[in-house]
Formats: C-alpha cells, sequence, structure tokens
C-alpha cells in the first residue's frame, strides 16, 4: 500500500520508491474594506444663557493637511453633535511603492460653522450670540493588526467642548474704564438711587 493521510503514511515492502503528493490549499483573500466600528468623533455645546432644545448650532469636520470638508453634525436638544464613522482601509496605510505602513496617524479639525452675519470676534447682532471661533484637533491612530484587520484609536482621548454666549438685553460686556468687568444695569428710580 502506498499512501499519506495527514502526516501519516504506509510503504509496502516490495516498493523501494515511495512517491507522495500533497494537496496545497491557497486562501487568496481579498480586502476591500476594514471600517471602524466605535471610534465616532463627537462633541458638546455649551449655551450660556441660551436654551440649547430652541436653538441648534451646526459644526463641521476637516480633514488638516488639506482643509477638505469631510463632514457636517447639528446640535441635539442637549447640545451633543456626532460625525457618522470614519471608515479607513488597508490602501490609507500604503506607501505607493507596494509597501504598506504598521501604523498612521489621522489629523481633523473640529469648528463650528459661524452665521455669515457674525463679526471678526465671533459677535452675531442679529440674534446676539457670540460664537466660539476655537478648532480643535483630533488625531486618530490606524494600526495595520495583520489578516485584514485595522486598530482605530483616537489619540490623547476626546474632549471637544465649544461655548457659545447668548447676550441678554441689559447685560454689556466690556471695558467701561473699570476694565473687563461684566455690568448688569438694572432699571431704578433716581430717587431709590439717591436714597442708597
Amino acid at each position: 500500500m502506498t499512501g499519506k493521510m495527514g502526516d501519516t503514511g504506509a510503504i509496502s515492502e516490495e516498493l523501494s520508491k515511495a512517491e507522495i503528493e500533497n494537496t496545497r490549499i491557497v486562501w487568496n483573500l481579498t480586502i476591500s474594506k476594514t471600517v471602524i466600528g466605535s471610534n465616532v468623533i463627537y462633541g458638546k455645546k455649551m449655551f450660556e444663557n441660551g436654551n440649547l432644545s430652541k436653538q441648534s448650532f451646526k459644526f463641521e469636520l476637516r480633514e488638516k493637511r488639506t482643509g477638505k470638508v469631510l463632514q457636517t453634525a447639528v446640535t441635539d436638544k442637549d447640545g451633543y453633535f456626532f460625525f457618522d464613522p470614519l471608515e479607513y482601509t488597508l490602501n490609507d496605510l500604503a506607501n505607493g511603492d507596494g509597501t504598506y505602513d504598521t501604523s498612521r496617524e489621522f489629523v481633523y479639525v473640529v469648528k463650528e460653522v459661524v452665521s455669515a452675519s457674525a463679526d471678526k470676534k465671533g459677535l452675531d447682532s442679529k440674534s446676539n450670540i457670540r460664537y466660539d471661533l476655537s478648532e480643535r484637533e483630533v488625531t486618530i491612530v490606524v494600526t495595520n493588526k495583520g489578516c485584514g484587520l485595522l486598530d482605530v484609536s483616537i489619540k490623547g482621548g476626546l474632549s471637544i467642548t465649544f461655548k457659545n454666549t447668548l447676550n441678554r438685553k441689559g447685560v454689556k460686556t466690556g471695558n467701561n474704564g473699570f476694565g473687563n468687568e461684566l455690568y448688569i444695569l438694572f432699571g431704578a428710580s433716581a430717587s431709590l438711587i439717591a436714597a442708597l
């Protein structure tokens, strides 16, 4: 008997030579897309003197290197905004010469979309809202774990908060000769002031 099954086999005594043929199975894996599942970029809007359930704010997610707007998001009634999950493939780690980086960082910028009627300091005279003009950077690290698996994490954690202020009537801010302080003007008669 001549044959091989797995790692065992038998050769008859009548044969001086045995030919064993193994079958090699080749797995052809095509990686079309490896998607991050849980890492979603999100943030929180604080609205001093205002009501977030009645006023929504819009935000942009931009690619830092190119400035390209990737997504926009609007605050919910509690002031939170969420961007859709970003998708990455193995090609995002490619070098163009057939090789791939083990890990690569992708940097994004989150910025509020400010009203067109706001001035350079962020004050919108129509709505009386002072917008937060700051930007927040978010760095996502994509790591090739092999076998088509990508690990995605947010470098340094995620803490994005913006604060807008609704200027109420009777509240003035600025330098009135006494430094940058907040002055609240109350209606009072001259006789009351004189009595004090």
